[in-house]
């Protein structure tokens, strides 16, 4: 099973904007983590199968095609939109205001691919 893309965008209320996107190059996979004017680099290439395996385990295709719109308010407070592609899932998704019920189970995946080694939080 292996993982060919990933993207996650995340626009807050105001300038909040946050990306994930996953390159694949030569066989290593690198999550650029970019954070208002911060970008980090993070090489996620040991956990990438534990991650495609996990993706499964939460059931993330259920997401697929899916828009998840909180309550209808006049200024928004925030946006989004993932794409994930595996050998076995392709998701496309997006939001504003509420994520998918089970998106802290994602939150942990991504923490475990690595975006536990940035030094602020990404989420």
């Amino acid at each position: 099973m292996g993982l060919s893309g990933m993207k996650f965008e995340y626009i807050g209320y105001g300038s909040e904007h946050r990306i994930l996107l996953l390159h694949v190059k030569n066989e290593e996979f690198c999550l650029e983590c970019m954070k208002g004017d911060e970008i980090y680099e993070i090489d996620v290439t040991k956990n990438v199968d534990g991650f495609c395996q996990s993706l499964q385990e939460i059931h993330i295709d259920k997401w697929n095609c899916r828009h998840f719109e909180g309550f209808v308010s006049l200024f928004p407070g925030f946006s989004w939109n993932l794409s994930v592609t595996t050998s076995e899932i392709h998701v496309a998704c997006d939001g504003r205001d509420i994520f998918p019920p089970n998106w802290s189970e994602f939150c942990d995946l991504l923490h475990r691919l690595g975006l536990s080694e940035l030094k602020d939080s990404f989420f």
